[in-house]
């Protein structure tokens, strides 16, 4: 098992940085389905940005918290 050295959570998305911050771990934290709505996009790409300047990063994963990965883009605001 891998240290996990930090973990941030956001509003939707949850980002844990191992193996001394060379990975980036994503998961989507929405309850059932992690449906990609605005809200899920925003924290993506809040995790994202804040990755951009770690030039020790060398792999970002995604994952699903849940039985499912993700349902995929919100109906409902598509």
């Amino acid at each position: 098992m891998t240290p996990t050295m930090a973990t941030q959570q956001l509003e939707k998305t949850r980002l844990m940085m191992e193996h001394d911050g060379a990975v980036a771990r994503i998961v989507l934290d929405d309850g059932k389905g992690n449906v990609l709505d605005h809200v899920m996009m925003e924290s993506l790409q809040k995790v994202l940005d804040g990755l951009k300047d770690k030039p020790d990063v060398k792999l970002i994963t995604f994952e699903g918290n849940g039985k499912h990965f993700s349902f995929g883009a919100s109906v409902e605001e598509h």
